[in-house]
């Protein structure tokens, strides 16, 4: 069954105002949709495998892979077997109170050391214990384990950006902004044209770059983006027609043949689901002491 999980990583999904991070267990994953975000991210792989693009690069990662996602690139995961990780996030308002500044750095492409992987380990642990013995130490427990990560991907990592005297805008940033219209959008019929004419753009150059950064076409992405909202509105009460018609969808039916296509289920059965993937345990990393490459 395929599972299309989205990322929405605002602040109001933090662990709290003392701890702005997002510390997630994701189980099973066939397919993240391209997304981007402002903070940096670090994800690590245990179970299984996939295809990881970061913008126009493509990789294959494998269970104990660790890999830094720089600051508003264009990402997204595919499995045909189902992958398991985590990703860690840390909110850029935390490492500027402490001298990191993400946005003026580019993070490599090249997987993380052993090093970095214990430290990633040691984030999850700490999150695992707040979340089973929350101790009046865990908010400085998780805090010190978040910025010792942070401090050695930026020692080992990072690569200082020139700064550009031109204000040109990159075949990703127009597709960020084409990724966003259609965030804001979609409720209502939209077409490659409109979007291309809004950013000033072909509609060819556009499709060509919208593919690449995203290995989506921006129709596919727009159907993507469509069923999640009817997914959010349905486990909200809605009926299946009703968020179909909300999110964009022509009728419900249409909706229904698209998302059991990329879903392996009617929508009907969308209130069955969990709303989260949840850690179980700190079994999580099979065997602690498996070495790690």
């Amino acid at each position: 069954m395929n599972t299309i999980r989205f990322e929405h990583h605002t602040s109001d999904m933090y662990i709290n105002e003392l701890c702005p991070f997002k510390i997630k267990y994701m189980k099973d994953c066939t397919h993240i949709v391209a997304n981007w975000h402002r903070n940096l991210e670090l994800i690590y792989i245990v179970g299984g495998s996939a295809s990881l693009r970061r913008g126009s690069e493509l990789c294959t990662v494998n269970k104990g892979d660790a890999l830094v996602i720089s600051p508003e690139t264009v990402h997204s995961i595919y499995s045909d077997k189902g992958v398991d990780f985590w990703f860690v996030i840390a909110d850029e308002g935390f490492l500027s109170e402490n001298g990191l500044f993400a946005e003026n750095n580019r993070f490599s492409m090249h997987g993380c050391d052993n090093e970095t992987k214990e430290a990633i380990k040691a984030v999850i642990l700490a999150y695992e214990d707040m979340q089973t013995n929350n101790s009046q130490t865990s908010v400085a427990k998780i805090r010190n384990a978040v910025l010792s990560l942070m401090i050695d991907v930026f020692e080992k990592y990072t690569e200082v950006l020139e700064v550009k005297k031109e204000n040109r805008i990159t075949g990703e940033g127009y597709v960020k902004k084409a990724m966003q219209y259609i965030g804001e959008n979609c409720g209502r019929h939209i077409t490659v044209e409109e979007i291309a004419l809004k950013l000033g753009i072909t509609k060819y150059y556009l499709s060509r770059e919208f593919k690449k950064q995203t290995g989506e076409t921006v129709i596919s992405y727009i159907g993507l983006v469509r069923c999640k909202r009817a997914e959010q509105l349905i486990m909200q009460g809605h009926t299946v027609t009703e968020a179909a018609l909300e999110s964009g969808f022509e009728s419900g039916s249409y909706f229904s043949q698209l998302y059991k296509k990329i879903k392996g289920i009617p929508p009907s059965e969308i209130k069955n689901m969990p709303a989260y993937h949840k850690s179980t345990s700190r079994s999580t990393f099979d065997d602690e002491n498996d070495p790690v490459s």
